[in-house]
């Protein structure tokens, strides 16, 4: 299964519609806290996890959503450690080529914190794109960013993201490093 940038909410509303379990999951937003919810992890039962990230400054994966999957079964993968990942399949078995992820990498991720190596992104005048920079923000909530700013004008605050739909306080708060007015 393939969530994307799904985020939690949206892995709920799948849920609530559909039978969503499958054998092998890559993990969603390069395994950050706002995607594969425990009830998400629960419900998909994967056999498999893929990790898809490289050297970032975001903390991807987050170490809860690792463990959650290890929890529920999972064997994990890493193209930080693997590089591509390739699973092959006859229809009733399948196989992954590279080895379990353990847990650790060499690609320098260093926590949640801007570092000052990415500058912040103005989220009164930015386009979608740069919007997809910000940790927590995929193409759908660039475009309710957006689609909030036209119908109401300029943010006053950081605060009034929370207003934009899928803008939780737990996605604001990631997002707060990175943004600016």
């Amino acid at each position: 299964m393939l969530t994307g940038d799904a985020s939690t909410e949206i892995e709920q509303e799948m849920i609530d519609q559909y039978d969503v379990e499958a054998e092998i999951l890559k993990l969603g937003h390069h395994g950050a806290s706002t995607s594969t919810s425990r009830a998400w992890a629960q419900q998909v039962d994967a056999e498999v996890g893929i990790l898809s990230y490289g050297s970032n400054h975001y903390g991807h994966p987050d170490e809860t959503v690792v463990n959650r999957m290890r929890n529920f079964g999972a064997e994990l993968y890493s193209t930080c450690d693997t590089g591509t990942i390739t699973v092959t399949t006859d229809g009733q078995s399948f196989d992954v080529n590279g080895s379990p992820f353990d847990g650790t990498d060499n690609c320098g991720t260093d926590g949640n914190q801007n570092d000052g190596s990415t500058d912040t992104v103005n989220v009164n005048t930015a386009d979608a794109e740069t919007l997809q920079s910000i940790d927590g923000v995929g193409p759908s909530i660039a475009g309710y960013i957006i689609d909030y700013r036209n119908a109401n004008g300029p943010f006053q605050s950081i605060e009034e993201l929370d207003n934009v739909k899928y803008i939780g306080a737990t996605t604001l708060d990631k997002m707060k490093p990175y943004i600016t007015l």
